[in-house]
């Protein structure tokens, strides 16, 4: 919900529904971020489970692949729609909450559908495969981060840090694939290339963990502050003014 023209917009975390969908949107976040991390073979922990299970890992990792797109995408649709119209993001507006879904939504069906025999898209060009895949979630994503700054719902400049997170996973996923084809052969694992694969293997998980924390820190801030402005009130109520306290002339 936004406030009239010239009007400053209501915080998205004025009311307790709103910040309950911060809360429960960013637990999913950061539950998104601990089943993206969880099974990576680069990990310490990671490669003991990956011995462990031996062929089964592959299977594994896929379902909580999927498991972290699904949290990942619940969070995403949270913030867009709120709880019982309170705590949106981007104010409630048709553009931002279809974006915002469809951000979170698209690259879930894509790993569903992925998991289609290969025959399928083998007649698809690999042009096809790739916008199919990336594109339409990159557009909706950012034509959604940008309606966030604009609903400057989200309190003071918090507000531009789903966009930032969003260029910044955007470019890592970018510069992997570009830094690969540029590297020469014989070179293409030295340390200096890995450091794309590093950004793009985790980048999304960071994101996802920062976006999490901020959005419970800021439910928690504005709850404190409710807090205290209503234990003030009752004391602000009871005060009597001095021509109150008189008492009336005999």
């Amino acid at each position: 919900m936004t406030g009239s023209a010239g009007e400053q917009p209501v915080s998205a975390v004025s009311t307790r529904n709103g910040r309950a969908a911060f809360i429960l949107g960013g637990s999913l976040f950061i539950a998104s971020a601990v089943f993206g991390v969880v099974l990576q073979p680069l990990l310490p922990f990671g490669a003991p489970i990956y011995y462990a299970l031996g062929d089964a890992f592959f299977v594994v990792q896929q379902l909580v692949k999927i498991s972290a797109a699904a949290l990942f995408a619940a969070g995403v649709i949270v913030f867009a729609v709120g709880i019982r119209r309170e705590g949106s993001v981007v104010g409630r507006r048709r553009i931002g909450v279809v974006a915002l879904s469809l951000f979170a939504l698209w690259p879930l069906a894509m790993m569903l559908l992925f998991l289609v025999p290969a025959t399928i898209w083998g007649a698809m060009p690999a042009w096809g495969s790739y916008a199919l895949a990336w594109a339409a979630p990159f557009v909706a994503g950012l034509i959604g981060v940008i309606l966030i700054v604009r609903a400057r719902t989200v309190p003071g400049g918090w507000r531009w840090l789903p966009l930032g997170a969003f260029l910044f996973v955007a470019g890592s996923s970018v510069a992997y694939p570009v830094v690969m084809a540029l590297a020469p052969a014989t070179d293409a694992y030295a340390p200096i290339y890995m450091i794309p694969v590093i950004f793009a293997i985790y980048g999304g998980i960071v994101a996802s963990l920062l976006l999490g924390l901020v959005a419970i820190g800021l439910a928690g801030f504005a709850r404190n502050r409710a807090k205290s402005a209503g234990a003030a009130a009752p004391e602000e109520s009871f005060a009597v003014s001095p021509t109150e306290s008189a008492e009336p002339a005999t």
